[in-house]
């Protein structure tokens, strides 16, 4: 008995073995564009930088703050850009989930976003092509209230 469940629970190991190997096999086979590429760069340029934006904000009093930045590549081949913000429950509504959007999307493509672009691709992207980019991308945020992180709101 003892030695069956032991075989048992060996061979289960190796089959776990078998998948991992074949997990490793097809990432490693697997193609990598320019455009996941660029969304892997931007998640890593925000994580090292969205303590500073947050501690920014913080500092100027700002109504939103910045907390998630995730960038990722949807089916057809867009860029898609999430940010999720913390403020109090006041400012958890439509309209106003809407207005910073409408803002957070135009301080990309008028401020940080091309700059930004250009610094995290791995090919040189002249100025017109990162706000080519950044026009091709769909965006939406999250905002949670500051007093109970199960209430929020989202748009895009």
């Amino acid at each position: 008995m003892k030695k069956s469940l032991i075989l048992a629970l060996a061979l289960g190991c190796f089959s776990s073995l078998a998948n991992a190997t074949s997990l490793s096999s097809k990432l490693a086979n697997s193609p990598t564009d320019h455009l996941q590429l660029l969304a892997n760069n931007l998640n890593m340029f925000m994580l090292l930088n969205l303590e500073k934006l947050r501690e920014q904000s913080v500092i100027e009093n700002k109504e939103f703050l910045e907390v998630y930045f995730r960038a990722s590549v949807e089916n057809n081949g867009t860029l898609k850009l999430h940010a999720m913000y913390e403020a109090p429950v006041s400012s958890i509504s439509k309209a106003k989930c809407q207005a910073k959007l409408k803002k957070y999307v135009n301080e990309l493509k008028e401020n940080g976003g091309i700059t930004t672009f250009q610094a995290v691709s791995y090919y040189y992207l002249s100025r017109q092509e990162a706000l080519s980019l950044l026009n091709e991308s769909t965006y939406s945020i999250t905002i949670v209230a500051k007093e109970n992180n199960e209430l929020q709101i989202s748009c895009s």
